[in-house]
Protein backbone atom coordinates (compact mmCIF):
# COMPACT_ATOMS: atom_id res chain seq x y z
CA UNK A 1 0.00 0.00 0.00
CA UNK A 2 1.27 3.34 -1.14
CA UNK A 3 0.12 6.45 0.58
CA UNK A 4 -0.73 9.41 -1.67
CA UNK A 5 -0.21 12.92 -0.20
CA UNK A 6 -2.70 15.74 -0.20
CA UNK A 7 -0.60 18.63 -0.63
CA UNK A 8 -2.18 22.16 -0.87
CA UNK A 9 -1.82 23.73 -4.32
CA UNK A 10 -0.46 27.81 -3.35
CA UNK A 11 -3.84 29.42 -4.61
CA UNK A 12 -5.44 26.75 -1.25
CA UNK A 13 -2.65 27.72 0.68
CA UNK A 14 -2.90 31.26 0.36
CA UNK A 15 -6.74 31.32 0.54
CA UNK A 16 -5.77 28.90 4.09
CA UNK A 17 -3.74 31.55 5.28
CA UNK A 18 -6.04 34.63 4.47
CA UNK A 19 -9.60 33.36 5.70
CA UNK A 20 -7.81 32.38 8.76
CA UNK A 21 -6.33 35.50 9.35
CA UNK A 22 -9.77 37.35 8.92
CA UNK A 23 -11.52 34.83 10.98
CA UNK A 24 -8.80 35.69 13.99
CA UNK A 25 -8.68 39.44 13.29
CA UNK A 26 -12.53 39.35 13.06
CA UNK A 27 -12.48 37.19 16.75
CA UNK A 28 -9.76 39.58 18.29
CA UNK A 29 -11.69 42.72 17.16
CA UNK A 30 -15.17 41.19 18.38
CA UNK A 31 -13.77 40.70 21.92
CA UNK A 32 -11.52 44.06 22.46
CA UNK A 33 -14.68 45.61 20.83
CA UNK A 34 -16.63 47.51 23.54
CA UNK A 35 -20.10 46.52 24.22
CA UNK A 36 -22.25 49.03 22.82
CA UNK A 37 -26.17 47.70 23.99
CA UNK A 38 -26.82 45.17 26.48
CA UNK A 39 -27.27 41.89 24.03
CA UNK A 40 -23.50 42.86 22.73
CA UNK A 41 -21.70 40.15 24.49
CA UNK A 42 -24.33 36.80 23.37
CA UNK A 43 -23.92 38.21 19.78
CA UNK A 44 -20.13 38.53 20.18
CA UNK A 45 -19.59 35.42 21.42
CA UNK A 46 -22.37 33.79 18.68
CA UNK A 47 -20.03 35.25 16.50
CA UNK A 48 -17.13 34.06 17.26
CA UNK A 49 -18.64 30.66 17.67
CA UNK A 50 -19.46 30.40 14.03
CA UNK A 51 -16.15 31.73 12.22
CA UNK A 52 -14.43 29.00 15.03
CA UNK A 53 -16.70 26.78 14.08
CA UNK A 54 -16.17 27.37 10.36
CA UNK A 55 -12.66 26.88 10.72
CA UNK A 56 -12.81 23.92 12.38
CA UNK A 57 -15.60 21.76 10.56
CA UNK A 58 -13.59 22.61 7.16
CA UNK A 59 -10.56 21.31 8.59
CA UNK A 60 -12.27 18.19 9.48
CA UNK A 61 -13.27 17.13 6.38
CA UNK A 62 -10.06 18.38 4.16
CA UNK A 63 -8.52 15.09 2.40
CA UNK A 64 -4.77 14.50 4.16
CA UNK A 65 -3.98 11.18 1.69
CA UNK A 66 -5.25 8.96 -0.74
CA UNK A 67 -4.84 5.33 -0.80
CA UNK A 68 -5.41 1.81 -2.37
CA UNK A 69 -6.26 -1.51 0.42
CA UNK A 70 -8.19 -4.30 0.34
CA UNK A 71 -9.88 -3.36 -2.47
CA UNK A 72 -10.85 -0.42 -1.55
CA UNK A 73 -9.69 3.52 -2.70
CA UNK A 74 -9.36 5.19 0.83
CA UNK A 75 -9.40 9.38 0.90
CA UNK A 76 -8.08 10.23 4.27
CA UNK A 77 -10.01 12.54 6.42
CA UNK A 78 -9.82 13.82 9.88
CA UNK A 79 -13.51 13.12 10.59
CA UNK A 80 -12.90 9.47 8.57
CA UNK A 81 -12.00 7.83 5.42
CA UNK A 82 -14.51 8.04 2.51
CA UNK A 83 -14.31 4.72 0.94
CA UNK A 84 -14.84 3.57 -2.61
CA UNK A 85 -15.10 -0.41 -3.45
CA UNK A 86 -12.91 -1.10 -6.86
CA UNK A 87 -16.34 -3.43 -7.63
CA UNK A 88 -17.91 0.08 -7.98
CA UNK A 89 -15.27 1.84 -10.09
CA UNK A 90 -16.83 2.35 -13.82
CA UNK A 91 -13.85 4.84 -15.20
CA UNK A 92 -10.47 6.36 -13.60
CA UNK A 93 -8.68 9.02 -15.72
CA UNK A 94 -6.44 11.90 -15.46
CA UNK A 95 -8.61 15.54 -15.58
CA UNK A 96 -7.39 18.85 -16.16
CA UNK A 97 -9.17 21.89 -14.70
CA UNK A 98 -10.11 23.48 -18.28
CA UNK A 99 -11.73 19.63 -18.88
CA UNK A 100 -14.67 20.51 -16.27
CA UNK A 101 -14.90 24.37 -17.54
CA UNK A 102 -17.40 26.33 -15.37
CA UNK A 103 -18.84 25.18 -12.19
CA UNK A 104 -21.14 25.61 -9.58
CA UNK A 105 -19.93 24.63 -5.90
CA UNK A 106 -23.35 23.80 -4.18
CA UNK A 107 -21.54 22.89 -1.01
CA UNK A 108 -18.47 23.09 0.21
CA UNK A 109 -14.94 25.20 -0.01
CA UNK A 110 -13.27 26.87 -2.89
CA UNK A 111 -9.91 26.52 -1.74
CA UNK A 112 -9.97 26.95 2.04
CA UNK A 113 -7.98 24.03 3.32
CA UNK A 114 -8.55 22.58 -0.60
CA UNK A 115 -11.44 22.26 -2.75
CA UNK A 116 -14.08 20.34 -1.11
CA UNK A 117 -17.69 19.44 -1.29
CA UNK A 118 -20.75 18.85 -3.88
CA UNK A 119 -20.22 20.50 -7.17
CA UNK A 120 -21.81 20.64 -10.68
CA UNK A 121 -20.02 20.61 -14.00
CA UNK A 122 -21.33 20.24 -17.43
CA UNK A 123 -18.90 18.07 -18.45
CA UNK A 124 -19.13 15.76 -15.48
CA UNK A 125 -22.41 16.31 -13.69
CA UNK A 126 -22.67 16.12 -10.16
CA UNK A 127 -19.46 15.22 -8.13
CA UNK A 128 -17.76 15.27 -5.25
CA UNK A 129 -14.64 16.84 -4.66
CA UNK A 130 -11.79 15.83 -2.50
CA UNK A 131 -9.01 18.18 -4.26
CA UNK A 132 -6.17 20.26 -2.81
CA UNK A 133 -4.06 20.62 -5.70
CA UNK A 134 -6.12 21.48 -9.21
CA UNK A 135 -2.96 20.32 -10.76
CA UNK A 136 -3.04 16.92 -10.57
CA UNK A 137 -6.75 15.90 -10.50
CA UNK A 138 -8.16 12.26 -11.28
CA UNK A 139 -11.86 11.83 -11.62
CA UNK A 140 -13.11 8.02 -10.40
CA UNK A 141 -16.79 7.53 -11.68
CA UNK A 142 -18.62 4.97 -9.38
CA UNK A 143 -21.87 4.81 -7.81
CA UNK A 144 -21.25 8.30 -7.06
CA UNK A 145 -18.46 10.52 -8.82
CA UNK A 146 -15.23 12.04 -7.05
CA UNK A 147 -12.64 14.48 -8.05
CA UNK A 148 -9.34 13.63 -6.19
CA UNK A 149 -6.30 15.36 -6.12
CA UNK A 150 -3.20 12.32 -5.20
CA UNK A 151 0.32 14.03 -4.98
CA UNK A 152 1.05 11.37 -7.89
CA UNK A 153 -1.93 11.06 -10.34
CA UNK A 154 -0.43 9.02 -12.90
CA UNK A 155 1.50 6.76 -10.26
CA UNK A 156 -1.95 6.81 -8.38
CA UNK A 157 -3.76 5.68 -11.74
CA UNK A 158 -1.40 2.92 -12.75
CA UNK A 159 -1.42 1.66 -9.15
CA UNK A 160 -5.56 1.36 -9.48
CA UNK A 161 -5.56 0.08 -12.73
CA UNK A 162 -3.43 -2.93 -11.77
CA UNK A 163 -5.54 -3.70 -8.98
CA UNK A 164 -8.79 -3.53 -11.43
CA UNK A 165 -7.51 -5.72 -13.91
CA UNK A 166 -6.67 -8.53 -11.56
Amino acid sequence: MRCYKAKLDATAVAITIMVAVLVGISIATTCIAPPRRANSSVIKLLAMGLGFSALVVTYFFKPTAYFIEDKKVHIKRPIGDIVIPLTDIIELKRIYKGDLGLGIRYFGSGGFFGYLGKYYYRSVGKVNIYSTDCSKLVLIRAQKKYIISPDSPDEFINELNSQLHR
